[in-house]
């Protein structure tokens, strides 16, 4: 259910005066994280996991005609409004974790991070999903095309697999937390198990720090931790990492970045 202010008449979820409107956008049963982000033009984006297909899902109402809206609130014509797509499926044994984190960063370009337990190699990993409009290798789209068949498959998002961050079963749980800073990089901060102690990590593109294209580096700031964690970025890019530590009464922390002083020598 996709809930926003609203004046029309609409008493799907509200008693009379209030000025919140609800409306369906897909029917049936979800994970444990629903994910929402806004581009400049306020427009809704929302993630979620669908657990009959056990998928990671974008729902979004398009802005070009040619994608077919196939999901959310109908017109007075009947039609949808909103088009629903899958980002990334777990084929088989493969699993997609129901927890999920997505930002919308520069050019209203959306970026996902999500978990991926892959039964082959008895693993969990780390994935990423970015929009990238057209020649991507996941979140499948049709679009109609004036020739025939008159519709084509597109991929318009990139999905990435970041890191190992569980080699045992039963695997350990928590959210990842994905913001993007103001150069469109994606900063994750997520929990890496040791074989028994848990750290708080974080990774981001080896490129925000003049590293080479493609790669990722990664840093390790507490052990040992919990879990529950939540990342922010200052206007600076600098994170802010909210989570508690592990042994001590649950005690709460705060990690938090600043920038390198480099003084000169003094002879």
């Amino acid at each position: 259910v996709y809930i926003h202010p609203g004046t029309e008449s609409n008493t799907s979820c509200r008693s009379n005066g209030s000025t919140w409107i609800c409306d369906e956008i897909e029917a049936g049963f979800y994970g444990t994280e629903v994910q929402l982000s806004m581009t400049t033009s306020d427009t809704a984006g929302i993630s979620y996991y669908d657990s009959a297909m056990d998928a990671l899902m974008y729902a979004y109402p398009p802005s070009l005609s040619i994608y077919h809206p196939n999901c959310g609130p109908k017109t007075a014509l009947d039609d949808f409004t909103w088009r629903c797509i899958e980002i990334d499926q777990g084929p088989g044994a493969d699993k997609i974790d129901p927890v999920i984190s997505m930002d919308m960063g520069p050019g209203n370009v959306a970026q996902i991070a999500y978990l991926y337990d892959v039964s082959a190699d008895t693993n969990r990993t780390l994935k990423t999903a970015k929009f990238v409009s057209s020649g991507g290798n996941c979140g499948q789209d049709y679009r109609f095309i004036s020739t025939p068949p008159y519709s084509e498959l597109i991929f318009r998002w990139q999905c990435t697999t970041i890191t190992v961050i569980d080699y045992d079963s039963p695997y350990i749980a928590g959210l990842p937390s994905l913001k993007i800073d103001p150069q469109g990089f994606a900063i994750i901060a997520y929990a890496q198990d040791h074989g028994g102690p848990v750290s708080l990590n974080l990774t981001y593109p080896a490129q925000r720090i003049g590293g080479p294209v493609g790669s990722y580096s990664f840093e390790e700031i507490d052990l040992p931790v919990d879990t529950t964690l939540e990342l922010a970025l200052n206007s600076a890019g600098l994170g802010l990492i909210g989570y508690k530590e592990k042994y001590v009464s649950g005690e709460f922390r705060i990690a938090w970045q600043q920038f390198s002083l480099h003084l000169p020598l003094v002879r």
